[in-house]
């Protein structure tokens, strides 16, 4: 599914589990599918004296073979990051790009949905991604546009503790921005009537007329906003300002981070 949300929850890309037949299929698979730990770590599957000391985390994502199709080497740098059942998003700018994409569709088949008490996601296997991990994990799928995708991330991994916790209000800025470039619309910041509609209407929007021109949009537009911007600072209020100039900060970077890929 492209252009989701950035995620206060994680999208339906994510399947339900049907519980009441998971049981037993799990049961049924569990003698063929392969122990995971066993072969990182290099033991002996069939030791009867193993006291395994493996989290929840991975037992169930071992038992729905979620690490099925991957290297030795991401297997090893995934469960790194999944023993403790609580994805950080200072351990995934440790992965590359490719990296990012595998570890997010090693969940994508096999969890559902769960929101905690501090606004962070949850899935069946007992794992939670803070606010920068559920958002970088998102914008793998951002749009069809790889180069794009790869560029939001690279800047999401940039940006400060500050930036992170406004991060949908610029996502949200973009998608609007996008979408007047997609209707041949003059493209304007939300403080002069453009910005952020409902993103259902956005995602039939995108379905409907394609794909844009990324670098033009992040050529052409970034000059706009910062003169727009500029002229307006004595009219509008110092919250929208400060807000303005934060996501001309990360037009910018997004526009450096998009001309570095080839």
């Amino acid at each position: 599914m492209h252009f989701n949300t950035v995620r206060a929850v994680y999208s339906d890309k994510y399947m339900n589990l049907s519980t009441n037949n998971d049981v037993q299929k799990s049961q049924n698979d569990k003698d063929n599918s392969i122990d995971f730990e066993s072969l990182v770590s290099g033991s002996n599957p069939n030791d009867k004296n193993k006291t395994s000391g493996k989290s929840f985390t991975l037992d169930y994502l071992d038992r729905y073979n979620a690490f099925a199709n991957l290297s030795i080497d991401d297997i090893r740098t995934f469960r790194e990051i999944l023993k403790d059942g609580r994805v950080k998003g200072e351990e995934l700018d440790k992965l590359s790009y490719a990296q990012l994409k595998r570890f997010d569709n090693s969940f994508s088949d096999i969890t559902s949905v769960k929101i905690d008490d501090k606004n962070h996601i949850v899935v069946p296997s007992g794992v939670s991604f803070d606010k920068k991990a559920s958002t970088m994990l998102d914008l793998v799928s951002f749009s069809k546009n790889e180069k794009f995708n790869q560029s939001l991330v690279n800047t999401v991994k940039q940006i400060n503790k500050e930036q992170i916790k406004k991060i949908d209000d610029f996502i949200g800025e973009l998608k609007g921005n996008i979408s007047q470039m997609l209707l041949g619309k003059p493209i304007l910041p939300s403080f002069r009537g453009g910005g952020f509609f409902d993103s259902s209407k956005f995602d039939e929007l995108y379905q409907m007329t394609g794909d844009i021109d990324y670098g033009q949009l992040l050529d052409l537009y970034l000059p706009q906003l910062i003169n727009m911007v500029d002229k307006s600072k004595d009219t509008m209020s110092n919250e929208t300002y400060e807000e303005q100039k934060n996501y001309i900060n990360i037009y910018e970077n997004l526009r450096n981070n998009y001309n570095k890929l080839a």
